[in-house]
């Protein structure tokens, strides 16, 4: 892909990621099987030669919408409802606000 190629490729959009990659990492992660990661390159607009070293974890969490785009990924998740997930966070930070402020008055 040329250069005016990549700086046009429009990253709101689903197709612009590797889900395949992400999904091969995925069976990798859970498998207990550590990954490489690729690292971006925002001013190539290209993933670099870098990579991240990521060990399997107990709890792997994908962020943000495009991760429920595709049906292979929702396949692997044991959570799959959005809603119950925004519950989860705000009840966490709002659990979190509430010790500041105990913390605060001391």
């Amino acid at each position: 892909m040329t250069m005016d190629e990549r700086v046009k490729t429009n990253y709101d959009h689903p197709s612009a990621f590797d889900n395949e990659l992400l999904y091969n990492h995925l069976l990798d992660l859970i498998e207990g099987k550590a990954v490489e990661l690729p690292v971006y390159d925002y001013v190539n607009h290209t993933r670099s030669s870098e990579q991240k070293h990521q060990e399997p974890k107990d709890v792997i969490i994908i962020e943000g919408m495009f991760g429920l785009y595709s049906e292979k990924l929702r396949e692997l998740m044991d959570i799959k409802d959005f809603s119950l997930i925004l519950r989860v966070i705000f009840v966490s930070c709002e659990d979190y606000y509430v010790i500041l402020m105990s913390v605060e008055e001391l």
